[in-house]
């Protein structure tokens, strides 16, 4: 399901520590702290 307000089904919610990946109502969000995030960013 595409979300007709953003046009995304694949969701990001950067957080300080919190890891998880959620498949709900069509969805999929990815839960991953910053400092990971930004450290992927850099490779």
């Amino acid at each position: 399901m595409i979300d007709k307000r953003t046009l995304c089904d694949n969701l990001l919610l950067l957080t300080d520590h919190e890891r998880e990946e959620i498949d709900e109502h069509g969805y999929h969000i990815t839960i991953r702290p910053v400092y990971e995030w930004s450290l992927e960013l850099g490779e």
